[in-house]
């Protein structure tokens, strides 16, 4: 699948639900630049209950996290299928 026909799908799946994220950048994020792209790919992708940290890894929470730039340092990963996603503590 190509990035073309990749959007196509994000765009013709959008989610019911208007998501909520942060309107400033989280510091686990790279650049303001960087953090607009995925919040507006998460916006057409993401469901209701949808969370930055689903995306992470544990390796780049653990660097995150000792660079104190981790909001929510007690996420965990679990694989769902075929996908490893974060979740974050409640």
């Amino acid at each position: 699948m190509n990035l073309t026909s990749l959007w196509t799908f994000v765009l013709s799946t959008r989610p019911a639900v208007p998501i909520s994220l942060p309107t400033r950048r989280p510091a686990c994020f790279p650049s303001q630049a960087v953090w607009n792209e995925y919040s507006a790919l998460a916006r057409e992708s993401g469901s209701a209950s949808f969370n930055y940290c689903i995306d992470c890894t544990a390796e780049y929470k653990a660097r995150m996290a000792t660079k104190r730039l981790c909001k929510y340092p007690g996420t965990f990963f679990v694989k769902v299928g075929k996908i490893i996603e974060g979740r974050r503590r409640k």
